[in-house]
């Protein structure tokens, strides 16, 4: 295993905590499991992609892992920008889930936080002080 100390570290991590919609129409096992299949199928500078739910099957996290902040920005261009192969499943993620909080954990341009302001998602981003990670 390689170490690499923070400050060499290029992953972006996302951490979204979502409610499951009462209303829904879509299966939320199943369709959370086809969309990640489908994420590592198609953007191989994702790292980790899962779907964590709780006991009550009423809150879910979504832990997101890319090799850096382009592999995230190609991930969000795919959903946002006009003409995205990934609008559709991305309304079938909002039949699902409503969007409770975001956290973006690693160290991100200033054009990626516009970029994501821009698009009218949540501002919560964390660089890192100090640590490690192991490959």
């Amino acid at each position: 295993m390689e170490t690499i100390n923070d400050k060499q570290n290029k992953e972006v991590i996302i951490i979204c905590e979502l409610s499951v919609n009462d209303n829904r129409t879509i299966d939320t096992r199943d369709w959370s499991d086809s969309y990640a299949k489908l994420i590592s199928e198609t953007e191989e500078n994702t790292i980790s992609w899962r779907f964590l739910i709780s006991k009550d099957e009423k809150k879910v996290t979504l832990y997101e892992r890319y090799s850096d902040e382009n592999a995230f920005k190609n991930h969000l261009s795919r959903i946002l920008a006009e003409g995205g192969d990934l609008q559709e499943e991305f309304g079938n993620f909002s039949n699902i889930y409503t969007f409770e909080s975001i956290i973006y954990l690693g160290d991100v341009s200033d054009e990626l936080r516009s970029y994501i302001k821009d698009h009218g998602l949540e501002l919560d981003f964390r660089s890192s002080i100090g640590g490690y990670t192991r490959y």
